[in-house]
């Protein structure tokens, strides 16, 4: 059990090849996750992983090459995920409905050796004609053998870079952040205290695989126990269906998940759950008094960037408005410009610093620049402002940056900007983040038309549902006739006029 001792406590000192082995060797026959009718046991995902495992490695791949997946949760997807943490390459999840410059961004930053997609997903990759090799899951056979390979640790080391994950940051595309072995124990082990993990708990993974999320709560059910229960995506609709018939237990959320739940009409199914607590991050004050009141369902929420082992604060008292306290391997400051603690109750800016090495990322892949600017006073540089409340813990008040944050992820403006410029029915769009009525933030969008006569909006919102990945379909489009700028011509988004009154929506509330 030593690899396990490891994947438990800080500094996390072991590697997720090493623990899926370890748990093959002592638990073969526990379950780790249920997909529809079917469980799935440790010993099951370790075959079939060590299978694609060889024959990755067969068809010329090696340790440390880049592979990138594109594709929907499924068990099979779960098989190839653990086959690339036992491969030592690094693993670039990208979400299966990117496309157009974002995917092109995304790949170009990468640069895989290989892509894995099914058909659907790989049909916006193939357009971009890269010179990699791309695989449709589906139909890639991996042969069934008895001998396993030999999974020495000579190559393995918990700070190989195994992770990629794009997430918006201050300004510009997205950056790939990047993500060890040992910052994906440690997130695993925040998910496991945030959520008060026991061995008995069913946990319903609906985060997409390609967020950390996803990531840290398979890791999680690996290391502590509990089963995994996944559905391909989340529906509202079937949710208490689920809950109850899948004996779920603890709930994690990001986005607007529990204000989809509220506000749908109370049925007998919510009362037959048995889910003993949500946890996660952004829920409002609001929304946290109707939803405990309403289900019955006590919330921990915390703090976090993917950036810092996604967990630095959990509050596990209850306390509305709170992000709780730093977990066990971390400090958290709030600062002023000059890098002094500001007064308790005072707005700061948050740094984040580690009590030990190598758990906050060592950077953005292949942008130096971005890399540079993430480290500030020897301490991570969040780019978010809080304040300590008189109990010591942290609320977070936002996000200082030129990002949003729509259904739980973030959503650089650039991504949105750049898909947009492609439309020939635009000269220049502009997008910011307006407080949505369920979830953190909806798309709102400033449009400079090309040919303002006979121009309607309608059709440039028709073409963005057809165009663009519907995470970045704007919610709100204004027509303007000038943006605001500065003397370097760049618009000041802080001048624009978000008036609700002039803008057109066409959303139906899904």
């Amino acid at each position: 059990m030593k690899n396990i001792e490891l994947a438990i406590k800080p500094p996390f000192d072991t590697t997720i090849a090493e623990v899926l082995s370890e748990c093959a060797l002592q638990t073969p026959d526990r379950v780790l996750f249920d997909f529809e009718n079917s469980s799935f046991t440790v010993g099951q995902v370790f075959k079939t992983a060590s299978e694609i495992r060889a024959k990755l490695f067969s068809e010329g791949i090696k340790s440390g090459q880049t592979i990138t997946t594109c594709m929907d949760t499924s068990p099979q997807y779960i098989k190839l995920i653990f086959a690339l943490f036992l491969s030592g390459v690094k693993w670039v999840p990208i979400d299966p409905r990117s496309r157009g410059p974002s995917l092109e961004h995304t790949i170009r930053t990468s640069q895989p050796d290989l892509i894995f997609g099914d058909k659907n997903s790989l049909k916006y990759a193939k357009e971009l004609c890269f010179d990699c090799k791309i695989i449709e899951l589906g139909s890639w056979q991996t042969k069934s053998s008895d001998v396993l390979d030999d999974f020495s640790n000579k190559d393995k080391c918990p700070d190989n870079h195994s992770l990629i994950v794009f997430t918006s940051g201050t300004s510009g595309p997205p950056k790939g952040v990047i993500v060890t072995d040992r910052m994906i124990l440690a997130s695993a082990a925040g998910t496991a205290l945030a959520s008060d993990c026991a061995h008995d708990d069913n946990f319903l993974l609906w985060e997409p695989l390609y967020h950390i999320g996803g990531v840290q709560a398979l890791i999680m059910a690996l290391v502590y126990g509990p089963k995994l229960i996944l559905v391909s995506r989340f529906s509202a609709s079937n949710f208490w269906a689920i809950a109850s018939s899948k004996s779920i237990t603890k709930l994690h959320y990001l986005g607007g998940i529990l204000e989809i739940l509220l506000s749908k009409q109370i049925n007998k199914e919510e009362k037959r759950h048995k889910i003993k607590l949500a946890f996660g991050g952004g829920c409002r004050p609001e929304i946290w008094r109707k939803f405990t009141k309403r289900f019955n369902i006590p919330i921990n929420e915390v703090y976090g960037m993917t950036e810092a082992s996604s967990f630095t604060t959990i509050n596990t008292v209850g306390d509305i408005g709170s992000c709780g306290w730093a977990v066990p391997w971390f400090n958290v400051k709030i600062l002023n410009d000059s890098g002094s603690s500001v007064p308790l109750g005072k707005v700061g800016k948050i740094f984040v610093e580690s009590k030990y090495p190598a758990l906050l990322t060592p950077g953005y892949l292949n942008a130096e620049e971005a890399s540079s600017k993430l480290y500030k006073f020897n301490m991570l540089s969040t780019g978010d402002i809080g304040r300590f409340l008189p109990n010591g813990s942290l609320q977070f008040l936002g996000r200082n940056s030129d990002s949003l944050r729509h259904k739980g992820q973030n959503i650089s403006a650039w991504e949105v900007e750049s898909s947009l410029s492609l439309c020939s029915l635009i000269e220049e769009c502009a997008v910011v983040g307006v407080q949505a009525k369920i979830g953190e933030q909806d798309i709102y969008c400033f449009v400079i038309p090309n040919l303002k006569e006979n121009f309607e909006l309608h059709s440039l919102d028709k073409w963005a549902k057809k165009n663009l990945p519907p995470h970045h379909v704007p919610k709100y489009w204004q027509l303007v006739d000038e943006f605001p700028r500065t003397p370097s011509h760049r618009i000041r988004k802080d001048l624009l006029d978000v008036a609700f009154t002039k803008a057109e929506t066409f959303h139906v509330l899904e």
